[in-house]
């Protein structure tokens, strides 16, 4: 058996998703992460005013559930997404798998790229705990859901090419992230080394998407649609690379990128 067979091996589960379903409710629907975004804004400057004179809460066992339910989540999506782009860059290249659109319908990929966007919506709730337990709320941090949450959505529905390197590349670092604020919430010691790679590894990347994206507007071989969306996303993760050095790597030279969560919080 060779290795190309071995890496796809699909569960029941993953054979029986209709992608198709999936591409056409997202392109009737996802204009409802503007919504979601705005309630989520809304969220967070009214949960601010209520919570200014008021104690914090604790939170700590719901933040271990909620850390160590997306870091499980996040560590099978980077697994079998991973799995999916060896098969692609074994079979068609780097280059070619920079304009790949089969993340949105090929064997194994198709359900974790649908389970990948929708997921974006209840990563929001990250933030309650942020508000909940008063701690240091970034711009960055609600910058980043939102954009995330509507260039996931909007991508999806015109299934715009390379997008699986986005989703490899996010699950893992989220597996590492959330991993990482399980781990604290739950009050094990870990190192601040550990922080600062996590870190490393956002901006890392946020900088190969913006490459990435940049390769597909400028290829001739990506589909036309993907270069109309490419243009305006662009703009949007450049956002995201030029405030990212700044905000979290000074928070971390005191005690913990506020970004990635310190004593346990959850991330940008």
């Amino acid at each position: 058996m060779n290795m190309s067979v071995l890496t796809l091996q699909e569960y029941e589960f993953e054979k029986q998703f209709n992608e198709n379903e999936a591409i056409q409710w997202m392109q009737e629907n996802w204009k409802k992460s503007f919504l979601f975004s705005a309630l989520y804004a809304a969220f967070i400057f009214g949960g601010r005013h209520l919570m200014n004179k008021r104690a914090k809460f604790e939170l700590r066992t719901p933040l271990v559930l909620w850390s160590l339910t997306l870091a499980v989540f996040s560590i099978f999506g980077a697994l079998r997404t991973g799995a999916y782009m060896v098969y692609i860059l074994m079979t068609k290249g780097l280059k070619q798998s920079v304009c790949d659109q089969s993340f949105y319908n090929g064997p194994i990929s198709k359900f974790w790229a649908y389970a990948f966007v929708l997921s974006k919506a209840p990563e929001l709730g990250d933030t309650i705990f942020i508000i909940l337990r008063k701690q240091k709320l970034i711009f960055l941090h609600w910058y980043h859901h939102i954009t995330v949450l509507l260039y996931s959505w909007y991508s999806y529905k015109d299934m715009v090419a390379g997008g699986g390197w986005f989703m490899t590349m996010n699950f893992s670092v989220h597996a590492l992230m959330y991993s990482y604020y399980a781990l604290r919430a739950a009050g094990f010691r870990v190192s601040r080394k550990f922080a600062m790679f996590i870190t490393l590894s956002q901006i890392t990347q946020m900088l190969w998407t913006e490459v990435k994206k940049a390769a597909e507007v400028a290829s001739s071989c990506c589909p036309r649609v993907s270069l109309q969306t490419g243009r305006p996303l662009l703009g949007v993760q450049a956002g995201s690379c030029l405030l990212l050095p700044w905000e979290p790597l000074e928070d971390a030279a005191s005690e913990g990128p506020q970004s990635l969560g310190s004593d346990g919080s959850p991330p940008t």
